[in-house]
């Protein structure tokens, strides 16, 4: 839940930042991706989704400041043969995260928290900020994620999501808190309910293109429900500051 304004790094203004308002603050930046999420979701999905709890976050904590949503990022097979996806390898990902950072720690930043909507964007995370970490030892490079602070007992005790607790690529965890955010642009009845089971095998790295399942998602999109989706997104959001709060205090960030 929003209380006041963020503090966003476009809305600096050139002379302040000359006289040091950036040192020694947290940059939080939204990642998100340009991704199909079935018939029935937008193909921001995850950029929506950072980019509001950003937003939300840094109203909460107006020393963080909030950078513009990163939404190019790798996209699995699964996705990324359908319309609309915008792929980015794996490579190009992490040297863009690297540039970014190296400029932000350049700036003063102490620290970036990667505030994150898509599983894709996990790797070259790890990749930029280990390559960024000899050159700026004082500095520090955070991944939150945002579902993992909604686990799958809770959510379903919370929403009623009756498959693995509504997570999965455009289920109804990740929908109804779209459809809070963006509710014009999440058609549930578009899509059919496709069972976690239709989902590539966990733990495989590369699943042979004919055993991918062709829809692009799965998830009872029969569940999706907006008035969830914001009791969710309160949720998510608390959790978020808590988990940068204690991240900053056992750092001795100010």
């Amino acid at each position: 839940m929003r209380k006041g304004s963020p503090s966003r790094l476009l809305d600096q203004i050139g002379r302040d930042v000359d006289e040091g308002a950036l040192a020694g603050r947290v940059a939080l930046l939204p990642t998100g991706s340009v991704e199909y999420h079935g018939p029935h979701g937008p193909l921001g999905t995850d950029t929506f989704i950072a980019r509001e709890l950003a937003e939300r976050v840094g109203a909460r904590r107006p020393r963080l400041v909030v950078l513009p949503e990163l939404a190019y990022m790798p996209c699995p097979i699964e996705t990324r043969r359908h319309a609309g996806t915008v792929q980015v390898a794996p490579s190009v990902a992490a040297a863009l995260l690297e540039q970014l950072l190296r400029s932000l720690f350049a700036a003063g930043f102490a620290g970036v928290v990667l505030l994150n909507a898509h599983d894709g964007a996990i790797t070259p995370a790890t990749v930029a900020g280990d390559a960024v970490s000899d050159d700026f030892p004082d500095a520090f490079v955070a991944l939150v994620s945002w579902w993992e602070t909604l686990p799958a007992d809770e959510a379903r005790a919370l929403a009623g999501f009756s498959d693995n607790g509504g997570h999965g690529h455009g289920g109804p965890l990740e929908m109804s808190v779209t459809q809070a955010i963006v509710p014009e642009l999440v058609r549930p009845e578009l899509a059919q309910d496709v069972d976690e089971a239709e989902a590539p095998p966990p733990n495989v790295v590369v699943v042979p293109h004919a055993r991918v399942p062709p829809r692009g998602y799965h998830g009872r999109v029969s569940e999706i429900d907006r008035e969830h989706g914001r009791l969710l997104l309160d949720l998510a959001t608390d959790r978020v500051v808590a988990r940068i709060d204690r991240l900053v205090a056992r750092l001795g960030i100010g």
